[in-house]
């Protein structure tokens, strides 16, 4: 059976693996190969087999082809395009694996395996909305949906992957228990925003936004309520993706024209002007983004130097260690020498560096070093050095004077 054949037993899930292959391009090459023309052929084939919604052949093309694939950017091609033409088959965990393999075994750039993850994560998430889909066909109980339902929709957010027009048709959980649930643009809604902002309950804020914006319109504000919260939260990348959907964007309502309330349209910006304040939002966190960068580049600066210095005195330490082992080398050869040489009293008179009776001219030189002087009288050998003079008789010392 073809993909279109499968869309009608697979649902929503291959759906959206029909959107991506189909509708639009997978990922664009450039963006993650520094020389995309250097792609393993099989790869541009495979990509084309998906687009024509042959998964099953694309997938084992990819098999075929995979030891031959040996730059990184074919092997993350081979991965995302494998993980694919799974999930186009229905094999929700099959995908997911090929992922976790691509990640664990990532030889490319961080970007690879960010886009590795990000697929991941949506990958995993669109299951898990595909799942309670099916149970509610079951019919499970409504709360437990809702509730499933509200955890997909937050781990979305911190993802920076949420959008209301797609959770709310890939899960229509609240359906006409939707305005039990939340409450509308009202004064109250307004109040209760602001209020979590002013308390910095970011999560509180999150899961308020996202239902508020789900149960009516979708607005503005509602996408800077997350984007805010998510800025409180530390996640600014998510924070620049909702910030800059607020300031206008497909199916966004401009909270100025309101919200339907009961009675007639009604502004829902509460003390924000907008888009100005999703505008100066977003200049800020692209302003953090920015010193955070430069923090991290001197980071980088200090760890390098500090590994610098680190590996300078590990070096001079090293060197260290290197001479006092020749050093040690060096007297144990000299003792050896010393003791093939005299006797064991002579020996340690050396190492003391001190001259004693009977030492021979080489034992001296070995304990003094050689004389400043030397002079002969009435056949005596004279040694002279800046503190005593030695005598010498038949070859051995017989005298010892202090200067």
């Amino acid at each position: 059976m073809n993909l279109a054949g499968r869309i009608g037993r697979g649902g929503g899930l291959a759906l959206l693996s029909l959107a991506c292959l189909a509708g639009q391009p997978v990922l664009a090459s450039a963006q993650y190969c520094a020389e995309a023309e250097a792609l393993a052929p099989q790869i541009e084939d495979a990509r084309q087999l998906l687009i024509a919604r042959n998964a099953a052949a694309a997938l084992e093309l990819l098999r075929e082809a995979e030891s031959s694939i040996t730059t990184s950017c074919g092997r993350y091609w081979q991965v995302v395009l494998s993980a694919r033409a799974l999930l186009a088959q229905d094999d929700v965990p099959g995908a997911i694996s090929e992922m976790d393999a691509g990640i664990a075994n990532a030889a490319g750039s961080n970007d690879q395996v960010a886009a590795l993850k990000n697929e991941r994560t949506r990958l995993k998430l669109t299951a898990q909305r595909d799942k309670l889909a099916k149970d509610r066909k079951t019919k499970r109980l409504v709360k437990v949906s809702v509730e499933e339902a509200q955890a997909l929709d937050f781990a979305e957010f911190k993802n920076g992957i949420f959008d209301y027009e797609s959770a709310a048709r890939a899960n229509s959980v609240l359906g006409r228990l939707g305005k039990l649930l939340v409450l509308a643009a009202t004064d109250d809604s307004i109040q209760a925003h602001e209020s979590m902002i002013q308390n910095r309950d970011w999560a509180g804020l999150a899961r308020y936004a996202i239902r508020d914006g789900k149960a009516g319109q979708t607005l503005d504000i509602h996408y800077f309520y997350l984007a805010t919260a998510a800025s409180g939260l530390g996640l600014d990348d998510a924070a620049r993706i909702y910030a800059q959907r607020s300031t206008g964007g497909t199916n966004v309502v401009p909270c100025a024209r309101g919200q339907y309330a009961g009675e007639r349209f009604r502004s829902a910006c509460g003390s924000y002007s907008m888009p100005q304040a999703a505008r100066q939002l977003l200049t800020n966190l692209e302003l953090a983004a920015e010193r955070r960068a430069e923090e991290e580049r001197e980071g980088e600066r200090i760890a390098m130097e500090q590994k610098r210095l680190a590996e300078e005195a590990k070096g001079k330490a090293a060197l260290q260690r290197r001479r006092q082992q020749e050093a040690e080398a060096q007297q144990s050869a000299r003792l050896e020498s010393l003791k093939n040489r005299y006797s064991e009293d002579v020996v340690q008179a050396i190492l003391a560096r001190k001259i004693v009776l009977g030492m021979d001219p080489s034992a001296v030189k070995e304990a003094a070093g050689s004389p400043l002087r030397t002079e002969e009288l009435g056949g005596a050998e004279m040694w002279y050095y800046q503190e005593r003079r030695v005598v010498f008789n038949d070859g051995l010392v017989s005298f010892i004077e202090e200067l």
